[in-house]
């Protein structure tokens, strides 16, 4: 993944993002800053714009953010974004469930480790 910071789009990021997915371009935008005041300085780093999830995708993005005319040569079609949503997802939904498993099993030694131990 590759940021194309605010100071770079010229128009709203959300909808910069959007113009970019309408091109077949994968990409996600972080508009808001995150606002920890007893955690301002990391807050002021966090970066405003536009991700672009594929790298090879970035070149193709910036310029088209510079160019509406610029022609997209790395542009992806809505079944290849969606099926590579859903495999993302899937994998997500895999890595979810492997942590509920070990965050089950953990619970699980420590109450045994509790109550199994001589004088307990």
């Amino acid at each position: 993944m590759k940021l194309i910071e605010h100071i770079y789009i010229d128009s709203d990021i959300d909808t910069a993002a959007l113009r970019l997915r309408n091109q077949g371009i994968k990409a996600s935008s972080t508009n808001e800053s995150v606002n920890f005041p007893r955690y301002s300085m990391a807050a002021k780093n966090i970066k405003r714009g536009v991700w672009i999830h594929i790298d090879h995708q970035y070149d193709d993005a910036v310029n088209y953010l510079k160019n509406p005319q610029h022609e997209i040569t790395t542009g992806l079609s809505d079944e290849e974004l969606a099926r590579l949503e859903d495999s993302a997802n899937i994998y997500l939904n895999k890595l979810v469930n492997y942590f509920l498993i070990g965050a089950g099993i953990l619970v699980v030694a420590i109450v045994v480790f509790i109550y199994m131990r001589p004088g307990a």
